[in-house]
């Protein structure tokens, strides 16, 4: 109950301040709630990311959440401690990176494979107007892609717009 009413406290702040200097670390970001703090961490960014639960093993070990975007860290029960992060920000580099297909039209997805024996150590961006969100895997002496590839499969980029269409319904005509 004392976490909700901080959390809350905490979310209110922000949105009628916006982000600033002043960094937060919460707990796991959900669909839609938390998802005003992480929106305006990166406040340019066509998509915001998210996960509506996660699969079986993983756990959310920390958030971060600042004014230049938000990182996710998360646990395995396989691959271990820190396993996965997940970065949010305004751009990344992918050059000279694979490009992948993409499920979404507006997201170019890109790969850069570390290392695969011994443990799979992997970085996927994907890319979108005026934001990215880099998928980060380092899995010691666990080396199972499709472990991976579940996790990737628990993340939804959701659009601004149907961001403000949730709020609105739920605090007339708030906007993100």
């Amino acid at each position: 109950m004392k976490r909700t009413v901080v959390l809350v406290v905490a979310l209110a702040s922000l949105v009628a301040a916006g982000c600033s200097d002043d960094d937060m670390i919460l707990g796991k970001p959900t669909c839609p709630d938390d998802l005003v703090l992480v929106a305006q961490s990166v406040p340019d960014a066509a998509l915001i990311p998210c996960f509506e639960g996660l699969p079986g093993g993983w756990t959310v070990s920390s958030t971060y959440i600042g004014d230049r975007g938000t990182t996710l860290k998360i646990d395995s029960d396989r691959a271990g401690f820190g396993a996965a992060s997940f970065t949010y920000r305004s751009g990344c580099d992918v050059t000279g990176l694979g490009r992948l297909p993409s499920e979404q039209d507006d997201v170019e997805v890109y790969e850069q494979i570390d290392r695969l024996a011994g443990g799979l150590e992997s970085t996927r961006f994907f890319v979108f107007d005026r934001g990215c969100v880099t998928a980060r895997f380092d899995f010691d002496g666990f080396g199972d892609r499709e472990y991976a590839d579940d996790l990737l499969d628990s993340m939804l980029l959701i659009s601004r717009d149907e961001l403000n269409e949730s709020l609105q319904m739920q605090n007339d005509n708030f906007e993100v």
